[in-house]
């Protein structure tokens, strides 16, 4: 889901977080060989989505951490 930016943004039409924690990764170095694109969309772009939203909410802490 945090993958497709338009789910994220519209999950967080009916409330206004203070705090977003993003924890989300897709784990073992080994699989991004055989499945680049899904490793990218998991890592760097839920990761950007996540950000983008966040900015646009205006949330006071913003916590991200890898799980890889």
């Amino acid at each position: 889901m945090l993958e497709d930016y338009t789910l994220i943004s519209k999950a967080t039409d009916d409330f206004a977080p203070v705090v977003v924690a993003h924890f989300s990764a897709q784990a073992d170095d080994r699989y991004s060989l055989g499945n680049p694109h899904a490793y990218l969309d998991s890592n760097i772009i839920s990761t950007l989505n996540v950000t983008d939203v966040a900015h646009g909410l205006k949330v006071e802490h913003l916590l991200m951490a890898s799980t890889s």
